[in-house]
């Protein structure tokens, strides 16, 4: 692209910004204005999945500068509702496991990523695989978590069902027995 070295430079200094300022918006979002957080989450990675896919059509300096804020900014936000999400998927009793888990499984992209995507652009002389594979794994995410969602859904609509179904039948031998309680105590002994 021909950048100048000094804004190579700052390049991470953006991405660092704006990934704070989106982690301070996140929070700000989803104290005051947004309920469901786990779809809050899943927007995120949605955003993050398509931005990614935007890398394609960089061409030059100033879109490359613009991308990597608006990035930063919506990994903030995507990291900062990792855990509010777990919480919602996985509960509070194993929020520390599930947490520990989602973090050594990024890691292992972070580690593996550069040294793939060199032997890539090894043998296509070009960067485009490398941005489809970067938007997968938060596409992938998104799919899973709404998966989760759905079963849980269920197997709580299932749990309503039956509980509904126990308490018919409590209320059931309760009047009863109010009946035999009342009948005893109208005849005259």
């Amino acid at each position: 692209m021909g950048l100048p070295a000094s804004i190579c430079n700052q390049l991470p200094i953006f991405t660092s910004i704006s990934s704070g300022v989106g982690r301070i918006v996140c929070g700000f979002i989803l104290d005051f204005f947004f309920t469901d957080k786990l779809i809050y989450y899943q927007c995120s990675l949605l955003v993050v999945s398509l931005i990614a896919l935007l890398g394609l059509f960089i061409k030059t300096a100033s879109p490359l500068i613009a991308f990597i804020w608006i990035l930063g900014f919506f990994d903030g936000n995507l990291q900062a509702s990792v855990p509010i999400a777990l919480k919602f998927l996985i509960g509070t009793s194993t929020l520390a496991e599930g947490i520990s888990i989602i973090f050594v499984a990024s890691a292992i992209p972070m580690m593996l990523g550069p040294p793939i995507v060199g032997m890539i652009v090894d043998k296509t002389n070009s960067y485009s695989a490398f941005f489809y594979i970067a938007g997968l794994p938060h596409f992938v995410a998104c799919c899973i978590a709404q998966g989760i969602r759905f079963v849980k859904e269920e197997n709580t609509d299932d749990n309503e069902d039956e509980s509904k179904m126990l308490n018919d039948e409590l209320v059931v031998i309760s009047n009863k027995l109010e009946a035999k309680e009342l009948l005893r105590m109208e005849t005259p002994v």
